[in-house]
């Protein structure tokens, strides 16, 4: 998943000028859960969907928030996504389940 918030970042930071290009990737784990905010400058407006997460019009392009969405799902994950003063953030908080870590053992 982070991997894609960050590519989702770094091509949506590229269709910014060069001087305002700026993408910061913030994790913190907290008790049971970690913690994952990922921002990037971009100015153009964004729609979202009902669910909160961002929607695009174009071709091929959106899978990857399909994907979050099911993660989340999977995963009993809450994500936040926002478009504030030219800034375009996605937080996502993943529970560290004790049934996960019962199956590593």
């Amino acid at each position: 998943m982070l991997s894609n918030l960050v590519e989702n970042a770094l091509l949506a930071s590229q269709k910014q000028p060069p001087a305002a290009r700026h993408i910061a990737v913030m994790t913190i784990c907290q008790g049971d859960v970690i913690n994952v905010l990922v921002k990037n400058r971009f100015d153009a407006p964004v729609e979202f969907d009902e669910e909160g997460l961002p929607v695009t019009h174009v071709r091929g392009h959106g899978i990857g928030m399909k994907s979050l969405s099911r993660f989340c799902d999977k995963y009993k994950a809450s994500v936040f996504c926002q478009q504030k003063d030219g800034w375009f953030m996605t937080y996502l908080q993943v529970p560290l389940l004790a049934e996960a870590s019962d199956r590593s053992r």
